[in-house]
């Protein structure tokens, strides 16, 4: 799995920069350990694997950091994406989107 290892550390370099550590690792959703890998690592050797791969991408800019990943994810096997038009249900009350975020969205 050292490619999960690498993405994750891109994914951490894009959201934190720098400012990266154990202390705020698990704060980037991006470095969870993927369902497929749970039970194969530790979340201690996971955190370490993918903060040592980090270090090589120290002062990387996330704009390269995120070309990196994308090029990493088109390589894979089951990379793509869906589209599909969604309509946003009216609420019964009159409030606005920004007020509740968690209006329900149908799809189809």
């Amino acid at each position: 799995f050292p490619q999960a290892i690498h993405m994750a550390a891109l994914e951490l370099q894009m959201a934190l920069g720098d400012k990266a550590s154990k202390a705020n690792f698990w704060d980037v959703a991006g470095c969870l350990i993927p369902q497929h890998l749970e039970g194969a690592i530790s979340e201690k050797k996971w955190r370490k694997q993918v903060l040592a791969a980090r270090e090589g991408l120290v002062s990387k800019d996330a704009d390269i950091a995120m070309e990196d990943y994308m090029t990493l994810g088109r390589e894979n096997d089951v990379y793509g994406a869906t589209f599909f038009f969604g309509k946003v249900e009216q609420p019964k009350v009159k409030i606005s989107l920004q007020e509740r975020p968690d209006v329900l969205v149908r799809v189809g």
